[in-house]
């Protein structure tokens, strides 16, 4: 009977905990939730691989051939703001939850003056969580500016390998034995990134926005953002390749969503 009673009481306590917790909650935080999809794309502004051959290797990196390219986004938007001192400006914390793939190419001269031209797809699952403030000039715009963190799931990437000779013509391929793995490996990153944009309210529920971004990577265990070097043993032709700087990006999004409040 001792023990039921205290269990209640702990259960009475923890109960009444949680809801003087929410109700301080929404007490504090006196704004609108926000959700909608966002999509739009980033681009490498610097940053490179530097590939070197193994000691027996029949390749070499064609010397600034290291190219970036556009890698696409789509993500579930979510957040909440609030108003502070006066309706002009707001303070605000979203994320989201997305998938992107970062594309890049390279291409290796073998000893026959052959050119064999690599294009890799690296996917990925971000997550992104931040704050922001917003200024707005009047109740239909409000220009927004924030900081955030993000995670990244990086999946196997994907490979396509073309060789060509002097003329042009198709060559025999001198990457054998290739496995997808060993060429940018699975793993999990972050990074930090920077926003800065406008937001259109259509009415009291509806809005759009479009943000720019810059993003840098801090740390990842994938090779494609590692700093260390690593090899990799099955490529036929045996390259290993390092990453000489962080890989940075900008790019510009958009989102379509909808708000509601608990005011």
């Amino acid at each position: 009977m001792k023990k039921a009673v205290i269990l209640l009481a702990v259960v009475i306590t923890t109960l009444f905990t949680t809801l003087n917790a929410q109700t301080y909650y929404l007490y504090l935080w006196k704004g609108d939730y926000r959700m909608g999809l966002s999509a739009g794309g980033s681009y490498g502004i610097n940053g490179t691989m530097q590939f070197i051959p193994q000691q027996y290797s029949s390749l070499t990196e064609v010397e600034g051939s290291f190219k970036r390219g556009l890698s696409p986004i789509i993500s579930l938007y979510f957040g909440r703001e609030r108003k502070l001192n006066s309706d002009n400006l707001h303070f605000g914390f979203d994320g989201s939850l997305g998938y992107s793939a970062d594309r890049w190419s390279v291409e290796f001269k073998d000893t026959n003056n052959n050119i064999t031209t690599a294009k890799v797809k690296s996917p990925n699952i971000r997550f992104e969580e931040g704050v922001y403030m917003s200024y707005l000039p009047n109740p239909q715009i409000a220009i927004n500016a924030g900081g955030y963190i993000y995670e990244n799931f990086i999946l196997s990437s994907s490979e396509k390998f073309e060789t060509v000779d002097e003329d042009g013509d198709e060559a025999p391929n001198p990457i054998e034995g290739f496995s997808d793995d060993d060429f940018v490996s699975s793993g999990f990153g972050f990074g930090v990134m920077f926003k800065v944009g406008m937001t259109y309210y259509f009415n009291e529920t509806f809005f759009a926005a479009v943000n720019a971004q810059y993003s840098l990577p801090l740390l990842s265990s994938a090779t494609f953002f590692g700093e260390e070097s690593d090899t990799n043993p099955s490529w036929g032709d045996g390259v290993e390749y390092i990453q000489k700087n962080k890989l940075s990006n900008i790019g510009i999004v958009f989102t379509i969503g909808f708000r509601f409040t608990n005011n």
